[in-house]
């Protein structure tokens, strides 16, 4: 899907997996009406995929990940790692 809308969140989680800061975007016309991912609408949907986002990319060496139909661009600096 080549919308406009690209950036659905910034996350900035550090090397326990613990949020330090985030921030979820929802436009107004979401570009997942039309498909298989759910967003993440919920603290507790969004806590659920940080955890599991991060278990999966806790280990510096990546720099991108397609995990649960969404892309993750994710970079590790010292004691962050930011999606």
């Amino acid at each position: 899907n080549l919308s406009l809308y690209s950036v659905l969140a910034f996350v900035a989680l550090d090397t326990d997996g613990n949020r330090v800061f985030a921030k979820y975007y929802k436009p107004k016309h979401s570009p997942h009406q039309f498909s298989d991912v759910k967003p993440l609408g919920t603290l507790k949907e969004q806590r659920a995929y940080e955890k599991s986002l991060w278990e999966k990319t806790k280990k510096p060496g990546g720099d991108i990940i397609l995990y649960d139909g969404l892309l993750a661009v994710y970079k590790h600096s010292l004691d962050l790692i930011f999606y």
